[in-house]
């Protein structure tokens, strides 16, 4: 696609990376890669700037990638800045950085932490805790009365969707299910 790749090139190198193979092996290691794709971006010295998991759509891509070129900081940078201001938006962005790296108990300690700096939408932070906490339990991270206790406060939260109490519930079938309690 040559409007992807002129989008591309205004902002970053393309370096495509097999995580299970070779080199990539202690590069995924180094990057604290856990599912694929992840997409990393990272200034010359190699700090993450941005990492995002998962297919997305070119547009959303190119957005994704257009967001993270807006700010270009690292990763200690902001981490530095929060400890020091702390924002709601530095909260988010940090939260899902470490998602992102599997670093659950940071993630969600981070979630609710913009949950508190913005209540106003306290239910899409709350519900991001809960999948935080549902994937460390997936990892033997957190324990079902975790997951319970987190999904307790999704639901609970102010302006939830049927959507997400639909999801609460699915995830929390498989959660149970994986711990023998289903």
């Amino acid at each position: 696609n040559a409007a992807f790749s002129k989008a591309i090139g205004k902002h970053a190198v393309l370096y495509a990376v097999n995580g299970a193979k070779e080199s990539g092996i202690e590069i995924a290691k180094a990057y604290n890669v856990h599912g694929y794709p992840t997409y990393l971006l990272t200034n010359a010295d190699g700090e993450i700037l941005d990492r995002w998991v998962g297919y997305k759509s070119t547009d959303d891509f190119l957005a994704t990638l257009g967001e993270a070129c807006e700010s270009p900081i690292t990763v200690a940078e902001r981490t530095a800045r929060f400890q020091k201001d702390p924002t709601e938006a530095d909260a988010a962005k940090l939260a899902e950085l470490r998602l992102g790296e599997g670093l659950y108990g940071e993630a969600h300690a981070l979630f609710q932490r913009a949950a508190e700096l913005n209540p106003a939408k306290s239910s899409d932070y709350q519900f991001a805790a809960f999948s935080s906490v549902t994937r460390g339990a997936y990892n033997n991270v957190f324990d079902l009365a975790d997951a319970k206790h987190a999904a307790d406060r999704a639901m609970s939260a102010q302006g939830v969707s049927d959507a997400q109490l639909l999801k609460v519930a699915y995830t929390m079938r498989k959660v149970a299910s994986k711990s023998g309690d289903a």
